[in-house]
């Protein structure tokens, strides 16, 4: 897929925005984790995939009020965070109000200076199917790529882990081979498409066709987002549990006192 890489310096405005993204996120509490191709980088070639041209993250419905806090502040740093109102060039719907009021749209960050940004997905409990971490937005929850194929087990997807990306930490699924597995079939590790195109806007045939040794190498991160601090694991916050009932505190009864004889 040599024709489709990135160039060097779209490279290094990617790795750039994905860095900022992961700071400006965690700083504010934000819980966030990789997805699609970004996911798929990181285990598979610890990095950026030389053809992928944008980020995927993930977040929970419950963050998105925290991030229309950051809008500004994203701002001033030279990116731009807001919400998607239609995907590309298809005429798809993808903000909605679900029925209970929460906000569906999914966001995006790009970058003012450079032609690729990273989606911004957001999620929901699976109203459906129990366990299951899907998509809010109803068009990419029906999806093939999306909810039906591509949706996370709870169980697999916290507590969110750092995984190594480049030349510093991202966070993803507890078990990302689960997830890929399920989602991309087993031949993710040695197969590779190109679907879309994010620089010309042009939908690809997408074949399957193995990869070469070549293949699995990335790109070199820039000296400037290099951090080897791994962030803390996150754990889950948002299934549903039961809370397990209080037992009565046991008393200890009173150690009877010897007197002693005189």
């Amino acid at each position: 897929m040599n024709k489709y890489n990135i160039t060097k310096t779209q490279s290094i405005d990617l790795y750039k925005l994905l860095k900022f993204t992961h700071d400006v996120l965690t700083r504010n509490k934000i819980d966030y984790w990789v997805t699609g191709g970004t996911l798929l980088g990181a285990v598979r070639h610890d990095g950026l995939i030389p053809w992928d041209d944008d980020g995927d993250i993930c977040v929970m419905i419950d963050m998105v009020p925290k991030l229309r806090k950051i809008q500004k502040y994203c701002t001033r740093k030279g990116y731009e965070l807001g919400q998607m109102d239609t995907t590309e060039n298809d005429n798809i719907k993808c903000c909605g109000t679900g029925k209970n009021g929460q906000d569906e749209c999914d966001w995006y960050i790009n970058s003012k200076n450079g032609d690729l940004g990273c989606d911004i997905f957001v999620m929901i409990p699976d109203p459906k199917r129990p366990g299951k971490i899907t998509y809010a937005n109803r068009y990419w929850r029906n999806a093939s790529n999306g909810g039906k194929k591509c949706y996370y087990e709870s169980d697999y997807l916290y507590p969110l882990v750092p995984i190594h990306f480049g030349n510093f930490f991202v966070y993803g699924p507890n078990n990302p081979i689960e997830h890929l597995n399920h989602c991309y079939g087993p031949g993710w590790n040695f197969q590779a498409q190109m679907l879309y195109n994010h620089r010309t806007g042009k939908w690809h045939s997408g074949k399957l066709r193995n990869m070469k040794s070549k293949d699995f190498k990335t790109i070199t991160p820039p000296i400037s987002t290099e951090d080897n601090r791994p962030p803390p694991i996150v754990k889950a916050k948002h299934s549903k549990r039961s809370k397990p009932k209080r037992s009565k505190p046991k008393r200890s009864k009173p150690k009877r006192s010897r007197r002693k004889k005189s």
